[in-house]
């Protein structure tokens, strides 16, 4: 494909998807991973430009007056942004412009979608479009105008800016969310078995600040057979050293069926704690796994 707004793009480090003719999306399998450039771009066709790590950039979809005045809601106005590679399909209300991502933030970052739930048809929306995401460019065909698509900012015009801090901020914000805090009040007055597991948790913290699922799940299911399968205590010690990422892993796992794991008890925190056993624990890791078989 010949077009000189397309490889003054590709020169900023825009790469392309091959899209069927009057369509939105590609027809070829594995296209997230297999972008083209420009030369690879049939003529007869639409194209669209790859979103995400692979390029570093990313487009803010105004999809409809709901995410224009969504983003003014969110961020006081258009004025916050700067001046930078936009395009339309020339349906009203509809653009999307184009901004290049911090590298170090491109790990964190997900497609970020909001809609008007109150619509009655189709509902506009505001669009953070990032990973495994393409946006369609002129000269392609809209499907439903049957017309081009067309240029607000050409790329001749304004290079592609980056995307201010602020809004970074909350898009990261959107993408990774505070983890979960579960309260839970630990008195001095603690029970023998409590103090112990908390020994054990804090030992085990202090040797992997960070824990695999495998190591998770074990250590999880035995603190909650441990302190005789109180779920509250056991979320609240567990997210207090791991938190939790999405709400409700804890209780997800501890409903789930993985029986091996379920037979682990006081032994096996002592085990990842390195601390060794005395003789009345050892007894009563042994009894506790007995009464679970």
């Amino acid at each position: 494909m010949l077009n000189t707004e397309l490889e003054v793009l590709q020169l900023q480090g825009a790469l392309y998807v091959p899209i069927p003719l009057g369509q939105k999306g590609p027809a070829t399998a594995g296209w997230q991973h297999n972008p083209k450039q420009l030369h690879e771009i049939p003529d007869n066709g639409n194209v669209g430009v790859l979103l995400g790590p692979k390029t570093g950039l990313c487009a803010i979809d105004f999809d409809g007056a709901w995410g224009r005045k969504l983003f003014d809601e969110l961020f006081g106005g258009m004025a916050i942004l700067p001046e930078t590679v936009m395009w339309s399909s020339g349906k009203p209300h509809r653009f999307q412009m184009l901004f290049s991502v911090p590298s170090e933030c491109w790990q964190y970052l997900r497609t970020v979608k909001k809609n008007d739930k109150q619509a009655t048809g189709k509902p506009e929306g505001l669009e953070f479009r990032w990973n495994n995401v393409q946006s369609v460019l002129p000269p392609s065909i809209h499907p439903e105008t049957q017309k081009p698509y067309h240029w607000l900012a050409s790329p001749c015009d304004v290079a592609v800016a980056e995307l201010p801090e602020v809004v970074l901020a909350w898009w990261l914000a959107e993408c990774n969310p505070e983890p979960v805090k579960h309260q839970y009040e630990f008195t001095g007055n603690s029970t023998e078995q409590e103090a112990k597991v908390i020994k054990c948790l804090d030992a085990i913290k202090q040797k992997q600040p960070v824990l695999g699922y495998d190591d998770w799940s074990v250590i999880t299911w035995s603190v909650f057979n441990t302190l005789e399968h109180n779920e509250q205590q056991t979320v609240a010690l567990m997210s207090q050293r791991w938190p939790e990422q999405k709400r409700g892993e804890y209780s997800k796992l501890l409903t789930s069926r993985y029986n091996g794991t379920r037979r682990r008890t006081m032994g096996t925190l002592y085990h990842y704690a390195g601390i060794k056993l005395d003789r009345k624990d050892v007894l009563q890791a042994r009894l506790a796994t007995l009464l679970r078989k």
